[in-house]
């Protein structure tokens, strides 16, 4: 029989061993100040490495239950449903694989929640670079790279800040309200997709910049092939969010729009920049020109097809990230 916990921390994991036992063992020592108990559930999306005996030795060695259990290989959506399927608690957190957290990361999003009365309560999140490394980044880049800058003030969040599924806090409620993540969007997006019926719902999401985790960041994640490509998969998930929001043909007419100040606003920088030899301000630029063309492709697709629900694939496929980019070193 299960304990009763009041929060289950929830972390999909696919092949990536190491970094895994990372995350773990953080989440394992996190603050609660007697205020909450809390249980650390891995859905293991059906690794081909080492996952499995690194998650029974964190288990076995664990001051907290940790429980494991093993994906259908659909993709990290299927996941995080599967996860939420096997949370005890009361409140459900999600927690990305290649994240540490601080110790205080789950304290504050859970006092946050209490103190705002909302269902729902994202965090911050760094990125593990040198310092100088890291200021000398666009904030495009760093955006691209998954930082969710941290602020001097918790609020609610805006249509174009919801949280992330890397660092978030929800009561169950929020799944009874508007259901799970779709799984028929393996491109990734998910998050961004059920955050946007989240507020369509009328459900408040909150942010707070005293919840941190560091997000960690393979060398290959720092060259321009990964970056177009990430900048083209989030191109793609936000048409996916805005025609289920706004319609087909409105979405075309932002698409329109969106090509036209990349080619005008972003063309003209990236030429300023190229010329001046700023080459990271050079690449932030071609990013986001891509993913206004990779929005625009997806808007036409939809047009074409007569709807949304109509265009599910990719070929930007979450899940092949690291076998694309292996040739660059982890």
């Amino acid at each position: 029989m299960r304990a009763y916990v009041d929060i289950s921390i929830v972390v999909c994991t696919y092949n990536r061993a190491d970094v895994l036992r990372v995350a773990v063992d953080s989440l394992c020592r996190l603050e609660t100040e007697g205020l909450f108990t809390y249980e650390i559930v891995v859905v293991d999306d059906a690794s081909t490495d080492s996952t499995a005996s690194v998650l029974a030795a964190l288990a076995a060695g664990a001051p907290l239950p940790i429980r494991a259990i093993r994906g259908s290989g659909a993709g990290v959506a299927a996941a995080r449903n599967a996860g939420i399927d096997e949370a005890c608690g009361a409140f459900v957190a999600f927690f990305d694989d290649d994240q540490i957290a601080e110790p205080s990361w789950l304290i504050e999003m859970w006092r946050t929640l209490n103190d705002s009365g909302a269902p729902c309560v994202g965090g911050a999140r760094t990125l593990d670079l040198p310092a100088d490394q890291l200021k000398a980044l666009p904030r495009i880049i760093r955006l691209y790279l998954g930082e969710i800058p941290v602020e001097s003030e918790i609020r609610p969040c805006g249509r174009g800040d919801l949280p992330c599924t890397g660092t978030v806090l929800m009561e169950r409620r929020v799944f009874q309200a508007v259901g799970r993540f779709d799984a028929s969007l393996t491109q990734g997006g998910e998050d961004t997709e059920f955050f946007a019926r989240v507020r369509r719902a009328g459900l408040a999401c909150w942010y707070t910049p005293r919840s941190v985790a560091m997000h960690l960041v393979p060398e290959y994640r720092l060259r321009e092939p990964y970056l177009k490509w990430a900048a083209i998969r989030g191109g793609e998930c936000f048409a996916h969010r805005d025609a289920l929001e706004w319609g087909v043909a409105r979405l075309s007419a932002g698409a329109c729009i969106r090509v036209a100040h990349a080619v005008l606003a972003h063309g003209a920088m990236l030429v300023f920049a190229s010329i001046s030899g700023a080459q990271q301000e050079a690449l932030a630029r071609k990013c986001q020109i891509c993913r206004a063309f990779a929005y625009a492709r997806t808007a036409a697709r939809m047009a074409l097809r007569k709807g949304a629900h109509t265009e599910r694939g990719s070929v930007v496929e979450f899940r092949s990230e690291r076998k694309l980019f292996s040739k660059y070193g982890q």
